[in-house]
């Protein structure tokens, strides 16, 4: 499954770098790439069962991962305060911008905030909702992915 996981997440990050970064020398450079790389190249290199997507809703664009039958993301979200944000839903509800459950753009699965951990903490949130969704058979209704998300984001920061 390892190799399948890789090839689909490079597939993915050339995606993004091609359409956010085709003049950046180092596209590690921008933000929303650098977020998208740190918390799903784990997810690449596990043996769980994934796909690797990409959304872009203007501001906010990255890497998607679909999990059984919920698609997640992290990314910079560029309203406001500087924040790591963690969204997902059922994949089945997808929008055609991304996979965003809430009814705002600060109704997400977890805010980790702005910090030198916040991306390690989004990687914590995002790997915990992938299980949480591989181990469902259906996919998990938004109170059950916020319910995830909080618990993880509880132990990462107490970590």
């Amino acid at each position: 499954m390892t190799s399948r996981n890789q090839d689909s997440f490079g597939t993915a990050m050339e995606t993004l770098i091609a359409a956010h970064c085709p003049k950046l020398a180092n596209p590690g450079d921008n933000r929303n790439v650098y977020i998208s790389s740190e918390v799903m190249t784990p997810l690449a290199d596990s043996a769980r069962a994934l796909e690797f997507g990409t959304f872009n809703n203007v501001r906010e664009y990255g890497v998607t991962v679909t999990a059984g039958a919920s698609t997640f993301c992290a990314y910079g979200y560029r309203a406001g305060d500087e924040q790591v944000h963690v969204e997902g839903c059922a994949t089945a509800e997808m929008e055609p911008y991304g996979p965003y459950g809430g009814l705002s753009g600060t109704d997400v699965l977890a805010n980790c905030g702005w910090s030198a951990q916040a991306v390690d903490i989004a990687a914590e949130v995002v790997a915990a909702l992938v299980d949480a969704a591989l181990a469902s058979p259906t996919a998990l209704t938004r109170e059950q992915l916020v319910a995830v998300a909080d618990a993880a984001l509880a132990t990462a920061r107490s970590d």
